[in-house]
């Protein structure tokens, strides 16, 4: 059973409407979401075995520790996240569409340590 656990120290960000289309087509991420990008992707990669990429189906569960009172959806938090998991940032998998089964738990306010643990692994085993 292949498993990744990670713990992303930090407030987290929504992913949607963080990526500009523009009329010609070209993909870029707003300024905010691309330092948030860069600062997760440091902590991913500095905890994740670098042979450690899922080829298959994977289930995952977050754990969300909010870090202030704005209200953010966790549909917005995975969005990010699943972004960041990219092979392009945090190599975990290959595509977002391997995520085929999510449990999401948000804990109490912590202004002090805001963060977000988060465990893959293969759809085989489940969360």
């Amino acid at each position: 059973m292949a498993k990744l656990s990670l713990i992303l120290e930090g407030k987290m960000v929504s992913g949607k409407n963080a990526i500009v289309v523009t009329r010609g087509g070209l993909h870029f991420p707003k300024p905010a979401f691309k330092k948030w990008r860069a600062e997760m992707t440091r902590q991913v990669l500095e905890q994740k075995p670098k042979a450690v990429m899922f080829t298959g189906p994977v289930h995952s569960y977050i754990e969300y520790t909010p870090g202030d009172l704005y209200r953010r959806d966790c549909t917005g938090i995975m969005d990010a996240l699943w972004h960041l998991a990219g092979p392009k940032w945090g190599a975990i998998v290959e595509d977002d569409s391997q995520f085929k089964a999510v449990v999401w738990k948000e804990m109490p306010l912590d202004r002090e340590h805001p963060r977000v643990v988060w465990v893959v692994e293969d759809a085989e085993e489940g969360p």
